[in-house]
């Protein structure tokens, strides 16, 4: 048995549930592995529940799954959804989305919130993809060269609250029809 002292981060990917969940980070101190198998999560001193882990060599990162963390509030809006078309001979359609991600944090000590989203990419040369001007830096984009992940590492303070602003836009010869889920 050991105990270790997690660092804790809310992860969220709002597009898919407008939830954060907490996550316990830590590494393993000494020179021996901790062995694949079950274990027993605790949180603030009570039994969270069982999960299982993989095995840990000494200095490697492992992450814990805590369950939902209802003191992170995750709400996202659309806050633009506009298509058009241009051009006189060969016509162009633009598509633009844009939101709003706002995260609050009601807890008495500071949480990172790790933020993902997705974005459509392109694998065809007449299609064209861009990050909107507006949006927020994201922290990190295609993580593990996972193509249309985009990343936000957001620190909050107790009681405070951030916004981050993510939006696209898609041209595309207008006679190509486009199926981008929301």
């Amino acid at each position: 048995a050991r105990t270790v002292k997690p660092a804790i981060r809310v992860d969220t990917a709002p597009h898919v549930d407008p939830v954060g969940y907490l996550t316990g980070v830590f590494q393993i101190a000494g020179e021996t592995p901790l062995l694949a198998g079950e274990v027993s999560l605790f949180r603030d001193g009570v039994f969270a529940g069982k999960s299982r882990m993989r095995q840990i060599a000494p200095g490697e990162e492992m992450e814990l799954g805590f369950g939902r963390d209802d003191l992170v509030r995750v709400i996202r809006r659309e806050v633009e959804n506009t298509a058009g078309s241009s051009g006189i001979i060969t016509e162009q359609s633009t598509l633009r989305r844009q939101y709003v991600t706002s995260i609050e944090n009601l807890h008495t000590f500071p949480v990172q919130v790790h933020v993902t989203d997705r974005m459509p990419y392109s694998t065809h040369e007449e299609i064209v993809v861009e990050m909107l001007r507006e949006t927020t830096e994201p922290s990190i984009t295609e993580p593990d060269n996972k193509k249309g992940i985009v990343v936000w590492d957001v620190p909050l303070e107790p009681q405070a609250k951030s916004e981050i602003r993510f939006g696209y836009s898609v041209v595309h010869p207008s006679q190509m029809k486009l199926a981008i889920p929301r």
